[in-house]
């Protein structure tokens, strides 16, 4: 499979994705606070006249925290946090129903809910008696008279917040959580790892790594940093920029950035606590990932009921590599840019419904220079477009809940003629394609701990490469991945990984992976 894009293609996708986002950032911008509330769940104001009609006693509540556990937990967890075994496939996440927002509603507005249901969670006026519903309301609203409960919510400051989600890299105004603005925070998050590959010939640990981020927040500015640390390697200083919050989650960042938003991966499939495999994609590290300085701009906000994600950035780009052995490849990051052309892109995101755990984007970088400055291969240029589509569903029939996720990337490089280590020239038409997809399985609504807390996946890649590329240490052709998590935390886990491609040596891998 091959892309190439014309002169007239790369305008009208430049135009319809710096349209779109002036689009929604003046949405943003003018929309009143009242239609932002959106993102909370509200009961209508009848449901605040639903009274209780039966006695709260010891047994009653007895009742409710075992229904809670039955038919909630999955989701919201035994301690009804929103850490739920099913919670990690779904953004966002299950309520933490002891937060104050939570207790603050009436028995009746949470009596409605349980009774409608919305999106993953399902109603279930007909699938529970009465007063079991009712049980489930009087447990709820018992974790707020709690004396743990109540000691935390005198913790929480008062006014607007500012959330600030670092895998994502999102900032969003919200309520309860996090970081107040004008005061100064300093937060550090990070992931480690380590584990074990064994093939036919050899069994090998691998080595731990670290990687921590410190984060600083005043008022609303944000510096954000990181380094990864490893046995035996020189420490590994990046990300570092400054982030400043305008209003309505509109986000301005200035730096380098990590990772910029090539479909979702790696920004949100990556890191190993999220990952339930052990391995990524085929070809996603030369072909998908790209860490650079520049500009960014961020944004979200809803076009009636569907919610649109926005990220624009110009930043310094590719790098043509002309060395034999990788010549036509692309590399990013360089600090000081070879020429004086800039690389402008994004991505665009619509999730249909608010809350709903579906999601396409669609994201294109072009640069109409990437080759050295004064050199023959000055005024080459690339482009990067990518589709994604992510989706969770909760299967009822199926006792837990699906992961499917999807990407292709198209690379386009512009012809030029390379020189081959004979020192002999050659050319060839510059077009690669890479893609994934995966599914994974949990079955969270099953009644044992242990099998809630297991995933089961599967991920098929592919990497098509120019035939006439001359490049080293690029593996192509198709990847199988299958894979066993369980889960011990929402953000600790242990995987089994088989990993089969084409022309390699099978490996399985075990892995240990957390979140800081």
């Amino acid at each position: 499979m091959s892309f190439i894009i014309t002169k007239d293609e790369r305008s009208i996708w430049c135009g319809v994705a710096l349209g779109l986002f002036v689009m929604v950032a003046a949405n943003l911008w003018f929309m009143p606070m009242s239609a932002q509330a959106q993102s909370n769940w509200q009961a209508p104001a009848r449901a605040d006249t639903i009274k209780n009609p039966y006695k709260v006693d010891e047994s009653f509540l007895a009742l409710g925290k075992k229904m809670f556990k039955a038919q909630c937990s999955s989701c919201h967890g035994t301690d009804a946090k929103g850490d739920g075994p099913a919670a990690t496939a779904m953004r966002p996440r299950p309520a933490n129903l002891q937060s104050t927002q939570i207790q603050k509603e009436s028995e009746g507005a949470i009596y409605w809910k349980i009774n409608t249901g919305r999106n993953n969670m399902p109603s279930f006026q007909n699938s529970l008696s009465q007063k079991q519903r009712w049980a489930i309301v009087s447990f709820i609203k018992s974790l707020g008279a709690s004396k743990e409960s109540s000691n935390a919510q005198k913790k929480l400051p008062q006014g607007k917040f500012i959330h600030y989600n670092s895998h994502s890299n999102q900032a969003s105004l919200s309520s309860g959580i996090s970081y107040r603005v004008g005061d100064t925070h300093v937060a550090l998050m990070g992931e480690a790892g380590v584990g074990v590959n064994i093939t036919k010939n050899q069994t090998s640990f691998t080595e731990p790594d670290l990687g921590l981020m410190p984060l600083v927040q005043e008022g609303r500015f944000f510096l954000e940093s990181g380094f990864d640390v490893g046995i035996g390697s020189p420490v590994e200083v990046g990300p570092l920029n400054l982030s400043y919050m305008l209003p309505h989650g509109i986000l301005l960042r200035l730096g380098q950035f990590d990772a910029l938003p090539i479909g979702r991966y790696p920004r949100s499939f990556d890191p190993g606590w999220i990952n339930p495999l052990a391995s990524g994609p085929l070809g996603f590290d030369n072909f998908g990932d790209l860490a650079d300085f520049g500009l960014q701009v961020q944004g979200s906000g809803f076009i009636g009921n569907m919610r649109v994600r926005t990220f624009l950035s110009l930043t310094n780009g590719f790098t043509l590599q002309t060395d034999p052995g990788s010549a036509g490849l692309l590399s990013s990051g360089p600090l000081e840019d070879n020429n004086k052309a800039k690389m402008i892109g994004g991505r665009i995101s619509v999730t249909p419904f608010f809350s709903s755990n579906f999601d396409i984007g669609v994201s294109d970088y072009f640069n109409s220079n990437v080759g050295d400055s004064g050199t023959p291969y000055d005024g080459i240029n690339s482009n990067v477009l990518a589709v994604d589509a992510n989706i969770a569903p909760i299967v009822r029939s199926l006792k837990g809940f699906l992961r499917l996720r999807g990407q292709v990337n198209f690379v386009h490089v512009g012809k030029a003629t390379y020189m081959d280590a004979s020192g002999q020239p050659y050319t060839f038409d510059n077009n690669s394609s890479v893609w994934y997809g995966m599914v994974a399985y949990q079955p969270s609504m099953l009644s044992s701990p242990f099998l809630r807390s297991m995933m089961a996946s599967f991920m098929l890649s592919h990497l098509n490469v120019p035939a006439k590329a001359r490049w080293n240490d690029i593996s192509t052709g198709t990847q199988y991945d299958v894979g066993l998590t369980y889960w011990f935390t929402w953000r600790t886990n242990l995987k089994f990984s088989y990993n089969i491609q084409e022309n390699t040596m099978n490996t399985l891998m075990l892995r240990v992976s957390t979140q800081i």
